[in-house]
């Protein structure tokens, strides 16, 4: 019996994990080469991340409806997010409509997020707020 438990802990278990991993959605949000301040990043009403120029940062989140949003709390995305399925999601900026400029997360198709974040870097570890959201990535 004891074997077992141990064939199961050594072996199985790291499999049962990644199986687990695999039943998450990713979700990376990104800057392109433009602003000067780092925008926060929100996931269900809680900030997670600050992403900067030419960054991006990666979620790895469950099966479910989530909101997301920037610095700006009034134009919300929210993402049915699918296990094995990944989204990416630009901050931009919007026409003003007073003395601050709204910035905002739009949904990018996923050939379009993936080219484009081929030109940024992971986000440092000190712009991670939620380290059991976002992913530490190694950076070049």
């Amino acid at each position: 019996m004891e074997k077992w438990m141990l064939y199961f802990l050594l072996f199985l278990a790291p499999l049962a994990m990644a199986a687990q991993d695999a039943a998450k959605g990713t979700v990376i949000f990104y800057r392109l080469n433009y602003g000067c301040c780092r925008t926060s990043v929100w996931i269900d009403g809680k900030k997670v991340a600050e992403i900067g120029r030419e960054s991006h940062a990666k979620a790895e989140l469950t099966p479910r409806k989530h909101e997301f949003h920037s610095r700006t709390k009034d134009f919300p995305v929210v993402i049915n997010v699918e296990a094995g399925h990944t989204y990416y999601l630009r901050d931009d900026f919007i026409a003003p409509t007073t003395f601050t400029v709204p910035q905002i997360f739009t949904l990018v198709p996923e050939e379009t997020g993936e080219a484009q974040c081929k030109k940024t870097k992971p986000i440092k570890r000190d712009s991670i707020e939620d380290p059991s959201l976002i992913v530490e990535e190694k950076r070049k």
